[in-house]
């Protein structure tokens, strides 16, 4: 019997107008379906996941019961190949996430929660496939898959205590399997051409090291590239950024984050450019939990160009990049001196970019949303929550903010490097 994605979608409890199409549609999904059954529901399959990735055994009975139920419906069956073959199938263009299915009625209030988790479990075995492919030690691929345990545990936090997965973080689950991304250490890295449009020019007799934007940026007052949600009407001014055959001359960023309107001119007898847009990079990103100690911090860094070099020699990274809340340059006005994000930022070159006023807060509070903002009533369970919280009642503002760090500077992490040579150059 042949069924629509409309069908599967209202006999599932959920609402067929928010069905997405995006990429691997329906048709093709059926088309491809396993006729001997899901191999990702076969317990020693999901078991060996569920143990490999820190979940506990006392989910056994219940995920061996859900994968029954799953086996033996053809509409829950379809609906899950259809999710789990939108992220496995090869990406030819960038997938977006699958938000709005639904958790299945048919299996009960507590055990739908569990129906996505069993597509994060099947994407282990691939992880680990690709590992081994290229040679990637044991220990990084272990680390590697604790990401999975963590969105189910942001999961439970949000669901009320509910353990599970829904279809929209399978999106960030499956870059481990696509782009990939590893951790090393406590944070994780990816290669990509970079898609920051910025400049970085050095001196090698001091490692001075200068970056700039690209010409024509609209800048604010406060120094930060105008994006959609700052005032329009507001006044502003334009970067500059040439580049003759004697001299570098514009307006760059200061390695606090800020861009300033103040001309400067570098020149080429002494200046490298080192840096350009589309070069490779290692970008990062910082998983949840706390811990991330500047000796953390300095230790993962150092371990990105070694282990880039030795499995990917066909890609040398030259930058270690990042854009997110975590790089907002407004931290110092939220957190205390001496924080651990603080003592990141000041070891790294931070850069302005355009950001709305609420952009990566989401991140820190479940089911965050700007349409019914309220900060009497966000959570205030930790340290961090209560200092943003505090920090927006008190007037203030927030802005993702973008970095980079020159592996070659790692020896110099903790001095402050980049802020001391241009203090060094009275810049």
């Amino acid at each position: 019997m042949e069924y629509t994605l409309e069908e599967v979608f209202k006999a599932c409890g959920g609402n067929p107008e928010e069905a997405p199409l995006e990429g691997s549609t329906w048709a093709e999904a059926m088309a491809s379906f396993p006729t001997n059954g899901l191999e990702f529901l076969d317990e020693k399959i999901w078991k060996t996941a569920r143990e490999q990735v820190g979940l506990s055994a006392e989910l056994d009975e219940r995920l061996g019961r859900v994968a029954a139920k799953i086996a033996a419906d053809p509409v829950l069956s379809r609906l899950l190949w259809y999710v789990y073959r939108y992220y496995t199938y090869p990406m030819e263009t960038t997938k977006g996430s699958f938000r709005g299915c639904p958790l299945p009625i048919q299996l009960g209030e507590e055990d739908k929660h569990l129906f996505y988790l069993f597509c994060a479990l099947g994407f282990i075995p691939d992880v680990w496939k690709y590992h081994k492919s290229k040679n990637i030690p044991e220990e990084i691929t272990y680390n590697t898959i604790l990401k999975f345990k963590e969105h189910s545990d942001t999961y439970n936090k949000s669901e009320m205590g509910h353990v599970g997965m829904t279809s929209g973080r399978l999106y960030w689950l499956s870059h481990y399997m696509h782009i990939p991304m590893f951790r090393l250490g406590r944070l994780e890295y990816w290669l990509q051409h970079t898609n920051l449009k910025y400049y970085v020019w050095r001196r090698e007799s001091d490692k001075l090291t200068v970056a700039f934007p690209e010409p024509g940026t609209i800048v604010t007052q406060e120094g930060y590239p105008r994006s959609y949600a700052d005032d329009q009407n507001a006044p502003t001014w334009t970067t500059q950024y040439e580049v003759t055959a004697t001299e570098v001359k514009g307006t760059p960023y200061h390695p606090n984050g800020f861009l300033y309107p103040k001309t400067i001119t570098l020149p080429r007898s002494e200046f490298k450019l080192i840096f350009q847009p589309k070069d490779v990079v290692a970008a990062m990103h910082i998983p949840f939990g706390g811990g991330l100690t500047p000796q953390k911090a300095k230790e993962s860094i150092g371990e990105v160009k070694p282990f880039f070099d030795t499995y990917f020699p066909e890609m040398r990274v030259k930058f270690i990049q990042c854009r997110s809340w975590i790089f907002g340059n407004h931290l110092e006005k939220v957190l205390e001196p001496g924080a651990n994000l603080l003592d990141l930022q000041h070891n790294i070159y931070l850069m302005a970019c355009p950001s709305g006023h609420y952009d990566g807060l989401g991140f820190l509070f479940p089911n965050f949303s700007e349409q019914n903002l309220d900060w009497d009533k966000m959570p205030q369970d930790n340290s961090m929550r209560r200092k943003i919280v505090a920090h927006f009642k008190n007037g203030g503002y927030w802005r993702l903010g973008s970095m980079f760090f020159v592996p070659e500077d790692i020896a110099e992490y903790g001095t402050h490097p980049y802020l001391r040579r241009w203090q060094n150059a009275g810049l």
